[in-house]
């Protein structure tokens, strides 16, 4: 197994995605359908998206953004 730090979408995305949507999740769809808009590309400061690859298939994939937090701390 082997994780990356990616900054495009990996070619087989869309096997992860339709995959999910057969199993009844949209965060994959979405989450390309930002990337793909260049609303959430994960390159901000503080940002990633990785990509986990199995015997060179793609088989996760996520990222982590920065919120601001408004009204004082956590």
């Amino acid at each position: 197994m082997r994780i990356e730090r990616v900054y495009e979408l990996p070619s087989q995305i869309m096997s992860l995605v339709n995959e999910s949507e057969r199993e009844g999740f949209r965060f994959l769809t979405r989450l390309k359908s930002d990337f793909d808009s260049r609303v959430n590309t994960f390159s901000n400061d503080g940002e990633a998206l990785f990509a986990v690859f199995e015997a060179n298939v793609l088989i996760a994939i996520g990222g982590i953004n920065v919120q601001e937090v408004s009204g004082g701390s956590w």
